[in-house]
């Protein structure tokens, strides 16, 4: 959730110079992260989170914001209605077959776990992520066949 830039330039920033627009870069991202994953900020901090219910935090967050319930199939079997109330608060929602946050659901910041997601793997094809972007900011009703 705190994306790293990586300043590609020539021989001519180096040094020092090159480490302080670094560090600018990377400042800059941290507030729209921030804005647009905010719930999954939220619940990493939580304290009230505990047991299986961290457990079940740690991975959503891990999978930034939506995670296949079949893949916690046992979490949710033992998980509590107190502690079901706990992650709803942090807005968590247990559907049949998806943990979300609904926040998260949003374009930009779908866009935005769509770019971490990337990150996080190598060898994403870009070009199809960028197809997967648009359409994720499209009404289904609009779109053919949608």
């Amino acid at each position: 959730m705190h994306p790293r830039l990586r300043i590609v330039a020539d021989e001519r920033l180096t040094g020092a110079p090159r480490e302080a627009v670094q560090a600018g870069s990377t400042c800059g991202s941290r507030p729209i992260s921030r804005k647009l994953l905010g719930p999954l900020f939220d619940l990493a901090k939580a304290e009230d989170v505990t047991g299986i219910a961290r457990g079940i935090a740690f991975q959503l967050i891990e999978a930034l914001g939506v995670l296949e319930r079949q893949k916690i199939a046992a979490e949710m079997k033992d998980l509590d209605q107190p502690s079901r109330a706990v992650l709803r608060k942090y807005g968590v929602r247990f559907g049949a077959y998806h943990i979300y946050v609904p926040a998260l659901l949003k374009p930009a910041a779908r866009a935005l776990a769509s770019l971490l997601w990337a990150q996080k793997h190598d060898h994403v094809d870009l070009s199809a992520l960028s197809g997967a972007q648009h359409l994720a900011g499209k009404r289904p009703d609009l779109v053919p066949g949608g």
